[in-house]
């Protein structure tokens, strides 16, 4: 969700809790108020933390965001409205920040298009119809995302939202490209989406681990009458954090990949990395060479193979051998 929209979300909430007549709120108050609107409402079960919400209630009073919030600190270490009938629905908007929200908005739809994830789209209409927002459909978007055409496992991506909301195990009957078609039951904790393909992420309950089917080999979908496994659930960013792609192997553990490229690539991989690690080893007249600290998987050799000729890679040895039988694998191929 972009970030705008979640701050409205978050002043939003700290405006019905500082309007109520039946209790007061401080900060950590705020904090599980926040979150449970989240939850109820977007599916997100994050708490924001108590910077964030000083923040939010700094800006809301500051007049930056079109209005002046009266919000005073009480000896009982709660906040108040000093104006009791003040609303920040109450006032007008700038410009400038209708905009910025419709075009959220905007690609928040284009996410849910045709009508999947039903509940995310519904909560933007309410919250539209809550804010006294006039939003033309008819108005172009100003920012586009990449379509994803992989429509088989768009297909499944409500339901098995719905099941990650709810904490309910599924029972999938999935069909490998490679592999035997079979039932597959998991505690899903997200969905994923890597190069236009959507995977869920989840606790397989027979093999104990955690794996990451792609859902356009999904066939049929239940809900399971296993328990959902909470107790395994994992940080996105932190599972994620030194792979490339969607795969994650056991038995490769991060390494420092280092690969030398020539320059023009050199200024496009300086402004669009390769992954979040990657950095500057040396800057020669001729190449750049740069390292990232990654899993080696299928997704991050094939992406090095990708560059062709600009891109080679230095160490550890076993990847550049890996690189060069791809390499000579695919030039065989234009021999045949």
């Amino acid at each position: 969700m972009a970030q705008n929209l979640k701050a409205m979300l978050r002043y939003h909430v700290i405006d019905q809790c500082l309007r109520s007549k039946e209790r007061q709120y401080g900060v950590e108050e705020l904090r599980e108020a926040v979150c449970v609107y989240f939850y109820e409402e977007m599916g997100i079960r994050k708490k924001p933390s108590r910077r964030t919400i000083l923040y939010d209630i700094e800006l809301m009073k500051s007049g930056k965001l079109g209005f002046t919030a009266p919000i005073e600190y009480g000896k009982e270490r709660k906040y108040y409205y000093t104006q009791p009938r003040f609303s920040i629905h109450h006032v007008p908007l700038q410009q400038n920040l209708l905009q910025e929200f419709y075009d959220a908005l905007a690609m928040v739809r284009q996410v849910t298009q045709n009508e999947r994830l039903f509940d995310i789209r519904n909560a933007m209409d309410k919250l539209e119809e809550s804010l006294n927002l006039e939003v033309n459909r008819l108005t172009e978007p100003r920012i586009y995302l990449e379509h994803s055409p992989n429509e088989p496992g768009q297909f499944w991506l409500d339901q098995i939202y719905q099941a990650i909301r709810k904490e309910s195990a599924i029972t999938l009957y999935y069909e490998p490209f490679q592999d035997d078609a079979r039932h597959i039951t998991i505690s899903p904790f997200f969905i994923k989406e890597y190069n236009n393909r959507w995977y869920v992420v989840g606790w397989d309950h027979r093999e104990e681990r955690i794996i990451n089917p792609a859902m356009d080999r999904i066939t049929r979908m239940q809900i399971s009458l296993q328990p959902y496994q909470i107790d395994r659930k994992i940080d996105h960013n932190e599972y994620f954090k030194n792979v490339y792609g969607i795969t994650v192997l056991e038995d490769s553990p991060p390494c420092r990949i280092t690969f030398e490229v020539r320059p023009l690539l050199s200024k496009y991989i300086q402004t669009k990395p390769i992954h979040p690690t990657q950095m500057l080893v040396e800057a020669k007249s001729d190449v750049t060479v740069y390292a990232v600290d990654v899993g080696l998987n299928y997704e991050i050799l094939h992406r090095f193979l990708s560059f062709g000729a600009d891109l080679k890679v230095l160490s550890p040895p076993d990847v550049v051998e890996k690189m060069k039988d791809l390499a000579i694998k695919t030039a065989e191929r234009y021999k045949e």
